[in-house]
């Protein structure tokens, strides 16, 4: 009984999380058009409140739930990477949210002539590719996951063996993908403020109040990386420190490369099969 009721207490803490959420972007909403009403009657001098609202947008839809922090927490836990190599998928997917949102609206808008109402549909296709992106890398992180546990021990190699500036690029190219998966899903807060944007004849402005949200989100997450890159090295300093357990320590950390592999599989799996359950809008 007790387990049912903490179970209860924390679906229903959860469930009032998300509503003060979702209360807190109307909010920044209505502060984000009351900005870029001003920026239209004033000029390019009052440009700098919705630059301002829009970072705080940024900071603060960074704490709420996503798709793009779950992967990116996923893998920072799972997998040894550096610090570095951390904050560099945390800035990277980041930019290539604010991009793919710029990008989207204006083929929409300037190249394809859709109109605004329906200019928001482009986005949901890409977000359909970006959860089969993420799909591909958890299939990805498996498969590699399982060939050093297969190859674990043995001390024989059979072809050219990688020398560390290959590794480091593949490494890189590795991180380059994820953030581009991560990234192909527009935040719909940047969505938003770009057809207001356009339909008040604000282009500029909408493009630098994506920027500062891409660089809340950016610093906000960054912040979330380094306490989980941290905390992760310290575990894994402590496990290679046990008395008799250094022989077992790879294989342990390449098992839960391979957890987190399927937790990032099924994670895009579950985001596509929600995304293609959900009837289109009728404006759309």
């Amino acid at each position: 009984m007790l387990v049912f009721a903490a179970a209860a207490l924390v679906a229903g803490n959860w469930g009032s999380l998300l509503v003060w959420i979702q209360a807190q972007q109307r909010e920044f909403f209505d502060a984000l058009t009351a900005a870029m009403e001003v920026v239209q009657e004033q000029g390019v001098f009052a440009a700098w409140t919705l630059i301002g609202v829009s970072f705080a947008y940024g900071v603060f839809h960074a704490v709420g739930p996503g798709h793009g922090k779950a992967v990116v927490a996923t893998y920072l836990v799972t997998q040894r990477s550096d610090l570095a190599s951390g904050l560099a998928l945390v800035f990277m997917a980041a930019a290539f949210q604010g991009l793919t949102a710029i990008v989207a609206i204006e083929v929409a808008v300037l190249v394809l002539e859709i109109p605004l109402r329906r200019a928001r549909g482009v986005a949901d296709d890409l977000e359909l590719v970006s959860y089969v992106l993420v799909a591909l890398i958890g299939a990805f992180l498996i498969v590699a996951a399982l060939r050093r546990l297969a190859g674990h021990g043995h001390q024989h190699h059979h072809g050219p063996v990688a020398d560390g500036s290959d590794k480091e690029r593949r490494a890189w190219w590795r991180l380059t993908g994820m953030a581009f998966a991560i990234g192909l899903r527009p935040c719909s807060g940047a969505l938003l403020v770009l057809l207001l944007a356009y339909a008040l004849q604000l282009r500029w402005a909408g493009v630098g109040a994506v920027v500062a949200m891409s660089t809340g989100t950016a610093l906000a997450v960054g912040g979330l990386a380094v306490v989980t890159v941290f905390m992760r090295e310290r575990a894994t300093g402590l496990a290679e420190r046990l008395p008799g357990e250094h022989s077992h320590a790879p294989r342990c950390f390449n098992i839960l490369a391979l957890i987190g592999g399927l937790a990032i599989l099924v994670l895009g799996i579950s985001l596509l099969d929600a995304a293609l359950a959900v009837p289109e809008h009728p404006l759309f």
